[in-house]
């Protein structure tokens, strides 16, 4: 309650400083204008108010403006007008580093059958970023080894899209086909490329699990999970200059805003490694201390006076 009355409050001092006094004057603009206030406002520290912050003081000057239609004071529903803004997307925490995959790939026992099926789901997650709910519906119908593709299907609204698996994934895929599937599923016709140790279809539950399990085993502190090998490879790639639309269409995702909170990470260590190995940052950073300006040689040669 306190955090709403503050933010009303707030928008009772701005509509003041503008010259609102009455309940009549209020308009669109007026309310719109507070809205842009707001996003231009900056901290103590110089940055601009999170989207979170901005979303709360706005979303009680809404509840305020939705009262006042009630009670009949405007003539308006000016709660129409707030625009709430899109949550922040929090960066990335657990992404798996390449000495860490390179390990967890390697963690299972290929020399059995569900060892070497488990090297198969491994490699196509970290291949495709795909979800979890993707890969237990994969199809042996769904695969183009000779291609080096996969199509897969989104469950909700049966989306599909068609991704490239990569060398080693296409040669693990092959073996386990050879030497692991046709005796998990015996006499059983299951349309699912990955199955059980009975030859039923994999549930996501069993796949995460799993994941869990070969985490332990490579020996990584991370939660790692099927979602951590999505945001990893769409980090990795990323990092490495890829198109981001290109990444768009790999994981399937509608719009590219969905990247944003990779494309955040990579411009973080960008800025990061920018300060650390450029040479402007980096002798600005050794002559920061005690520089008191260009020295008069310098003033000389540039043509100060």
């Amino acid at each position: 309650m306190r955090l709403e009355r503050e933010a009303i409050h707030r928008f009772v001092a701005h509509l003041e400083g503008e010259g609102v006094l009455t309940v009549e004057q209020l308009t669109r603009d007026r309310v719109r204008g507070f809205q842009d206030d707001l996003a231009d406002t900056e901290t103590q520290r110089g940055a601009r108010l999170k989207a979170q912050t901005r979303r709360g003081i706005l979303t009680a000057v809404k509840h305020f403006l939705r009262w006042l239609d009630r009670e009949d004071y405007l003539a308006l529903d000016l709660a129409r007008v707030v625009e709430l803004p899109k949550r922040d997307r929090p960066l990335p925490r657990d992404v798996i580093d390449p000495k860490e995959m390179k390990r967890l790939l390697a963690a299972p026992d290929v020399t059995s059958r569900l060892g070497l099926r488990d090297r198969g789901i491994l490699e196509v997650f970290y291949a495709t970023g795909i979800r979890v709910n993707e890969l237990t519906g994969i199809r042996s119908a769904d695969l183009d080894l000779a291609g080096g593709f996969l199509r897969v299907t989104r469950p909700k609204g049966g989306r599909q899209r068609v991704v490239p698996l990569g060398r080693i994934a296409v040669e693990v895929i092959r073996e386990y086909l050879a030497h692991a599937r046709p005796e998990l599923v015996g006499e059983d016709d299951v349309p699912q490329l990955f199955v059980s140790r009975t030859g039923r279809a994999l549930d996501n539950t069993a796949v995460e699990w799993m994941v869990r399990k070969y985490a332990r085993l490579a020996r990584i502190r991370k939660t790692i999970t099927p979602h951590v090998f999505r945001v990893t490879t769409a980090t990795s790639m990323l990092r490495a200059g890829a198109n981001v639309r290109h990444v768009q269409e790999l994981l399937g995702h509608r719009s590219v805003a969905t990247l944003e909170p990779y494309l955040k990470l990579t411009i973080t260590e960008l800025k990061d490694a920018h300060a650390r190995y450029h040479p402007r940052e980096t002798l600005a950073s050794s002559e920061r201390q005690g520089w008191d300006g260009p020295s008069e040689s310098d003033r000389h040669e540039a043509g100060v006076r």
